[in-house]
């Protein structure tokens, strides 16, 4: 569960990732302004860990008293005696911080934090670092830190006096300074990174929301308790009134009206009944009608706006890129600090800069106002690319996905980026996002993922049908002139619910054979003979071939071959028609995504209709408590059309296609 966060600036987050291993600790705080807000130390007071509180002002102090019961208060006062300390009983101490630490019996001091400047930094060139010496100092200034030109940190008095008590500069994020004594140098690797999502924090501010929005769930779950109390005293009074009775009697002449039967003899309300859309007809040519989008002499942009080391993991990939389309424009969009060596690798013919991210990666704090200030930059910077076939982010964090939206693309590809304001023609789900309780896999190396994402393109869009025709005939190349006007025809399919009726395909079998002149070849497996026997009871002999049950599997694709058009369900049969580049016509149920698993090859239709419960991955139609609509929508005439139009007799369902 994640933790809250209460320093403005996460200077905590730094500190519990690189004392992870301490359960109980020891800090000393000169300075802190609130118990709480802003506060570096509350977090690890909430872990049990105990400290040291040096404060200036008594309002503070009796708000750390009253908050802070385990710790060590003291209210500093500077006057001609120079620094004490007053305890919260009124208590004086003119011995310094050392004598505190003695006196209490504090052996070790896991980090000190002095803010400000003044009588903090006097302080803190009194410690006796030579006796017992913290392990993390961490100085926070009121305003940011002098640079130099180089952007490198200006040391100040304080700094140099740390370096001098034997400190090395950790990590500094333009107000607070990480400074790790040197006896912990193995902790460095903990602190140099700047706070990030895996060290699995919540802002103090995003908590006090949670906590509100808690807060009103439990007033809301309170009034819904009463409102249901009195919704079912209002019931129990309506019962009893002599109407009710009269209802009753008119809701028994009106039973089973307005119902739907399920296998177990229950009822479902047409309420519940899902939306259903109108027929579409989809012409696809290619996986999700891709095929052939991006031709030989595509305008390709690449995006690649990391540093130097994911810059150079991708290299392969755009290799890769380069020799899969090599008469192609390809420009790519990098970081400056890449350009240079982007130029050398001679993939591109234009190489582009944008500053995404800083040239230093330490330095990347990504907030709200960020994020927009380079979409609004971005903005303007893809307005003057001009259109691409072709805009792919290789990089798999979220973040900049968004940019691809704003490129002008006929295709956008990259890896999946829930809640990115970008549609992707083309994705891969990213590797990084887990399933819930899912500990025991890792993604591939970046390298491989931009690999894997180049290949997916080239899959998408290349006409791979051409291979799976020579592996289904390796020794009979297809040919069309022998069977002219010859449709065959799969009745049957492995599951119930994705069967289209017998009724239907006997109508359009008989609609082909006696208005259209068509000769008919039904094929299918042993076990479907009697739903052949019906579609051809009202066909001419010499019309039809019924070999249902007849031929084995391996030479299904030679048969198929003869045919000028196929029709079926989603089925083997309908894949492999479709992939000796036959035109296939497919009846396409609800119960699997057709986007995810449609036939491919270069003349592919998917009749289906739009239903809001689908994919449901039912099997058996007797499992549908909604008697199979999605499939029921698909009318005879609308299969009829659709393969007169691959035979260029007809416009086919023209006005209700939609391709892609």
């Amino acid at each position: 569960m994640p933790w809250v966060s209460y320093a403005d600036r996460f200077e905590d987050v730094l500190l519990h990732r690189s004392l992870a291993d301490i359960s109980l600790g020891f800090y000393v705080d000169i300075g802190p302004a609130d118990p709480t807000k802003g506060s570096l130390t509350k977090h690890f007071s909430d872990c049990g860990w105990r400290g040291i509180n040096v404060i200036a002002g008594r309002e503070t102090l009796a708000a750390f008293c009253a908050s802070r019961p385990r710790d060590l208060n003291f209210l500093l006062t500077e006057g001609g005696e120079g620094l004490s300390f007053c305890s919260a009983e009124g208590e004086r101490f003119f011995d310094g911080l050392e004598a505190l630490l003695q006196r209490h019996g504090i052996q070790t001091i896991h980090f000190l934090k002095a803010a400000g400047s003044g009588w903090q930094e006097k302080l803190l060139c009194r410690f006796p670092f030579s006796r017992m010496k913290p392990w993390i100092v961490i100085l926070v200034d009121s305003e940011e830190n002098r640079t130099s030109t180089e952007g490198e940190h200006l040391p100040t008095v304080k700094d140099r006096f740390l370096v001098a008590q034997g400190y090395e500069l950790a990590y500094c994020d333009g107000r607070s300074r990480f400074y790790l004594a040197r006896e912990q140098l193995g902790r460095k690797e903990r602190l140099v990174a700047a706070p990030c999502l895996a060290d699995d924090f919540v802002p103090y501010r995003y908590a006090e929301e949670i906590d509100g929005l808690h807060k009103q769930r439990a007033e809301l779950a309170v009034l819904t308790k009463v409102l249901s109390q009195e919704a079912r005293r209002l019931h129990e009074k309506r019962l009893k009134h002599p109407l009710r009775r009269a209802e009753r009697l008119i809701r028994s002449a009106f039973q089973g009206r307005g119902q739907l039967s399920t296998e177990k003899g229950a009822t479902v309300d047409r309420m519940a009944v899902p939306s259903v859309g109108a027929l579409e007809v989809r012409r696809l040519s290619g996986i999700q009608g891709l095929g052939n989008r991006l031709g030989e002499r595509p305008r390709i942009l690449a995006l690649q706006l990391d540093h130097i080391g994911d810059f150079v993991m991708r290299l392969p990939a755009f290799r890769l890129l380069r020799s899969l389309w090599p008469a192609a424009k390809i420009d790519l969009v990098c970081g400056p600090w890449n350009v240079a060596l982007a130029q050398r690798l001679g993939s591109f013919q234009d190489v582009l800069s944008f500053p995404f991210f800083p040239e230093v990666s330490g330095r990347w704090r990504p907030n709200a106002w960020e994020f927009e200030r380079i979409r609004s930059g971005f903005s303007s910077f893809a307005s003057r690319l001009g259109e691409y076939d072709l805009a792919i982010d290789l990089r798999v964090d979220p973040d900049t996905r968004p940019l691809l939206g704003l490129v002008r693309a006929k295709l956008r590809a990259g890896y999946a980026a829930p809640g990115a304001d970008v549609v992707l023609d083309i994705s891969l789900p990213n590797p990084d996002l887990l399933e819930p309780g899912e500990t025991n896999r890792y993604g591939p190396h970046r390298e491989v993922s931009a690999i894997l994402l180049i290949r997916a393109v080239e899959a998408a869009t290349a006409a791979m049908w051409s291979d799976r025709a020579r592996f289904l005939l390796p020794n009979a190349p297809r040919t069309t002139q022998a069977s002219a006007r010859l449709v065959a025809v799969a009745p049957g399919s492995g599951g119930t619910a994705r069967k289209w009726k017998v009724e239907h395909y006997a109508e359009v079998c008989r609609s082909l054979a006696s208005v259209h002149r068509c000769s008919l070849l039904l094929v299918g497996s042993a076990g479907q003979e009697t739903d052949a026997e019906r579609i051809v009871r009202e066909i001419p002999a010499s019309q039809c071939r019924n070999l249902v049950g007849k031929i084995p599997l391996a030479e299904l694709p030679e048969l198929l071959a003869e045919a000028q058009v196929f029709v079926g369900n989603d089925s083997g049969a309908s894949h492999i028609a479709a992939s000796l580049g036959i035109p296939t016509v497919v009846a396409y149920s609800g119960a699997a995504d057709f986007r995810l698993f449609h036939p491919v090859g270069e003349k592919v239709s998917v009749l289906r209709v739009p239903i809001s419960c689908s994919p449901c991955w039912r099997m058996r139609a007797e499992e549908c408590p909604f008697g199979t609509a999605c499939l029921e929508g698909i009318s005879p005439e609308a299969v009829v059309a659709e393969v007169l139009f691959w035979l260029g007799e007809a416009k086919g369902s023209e006005p209700r296609t939609s391709t892609g």
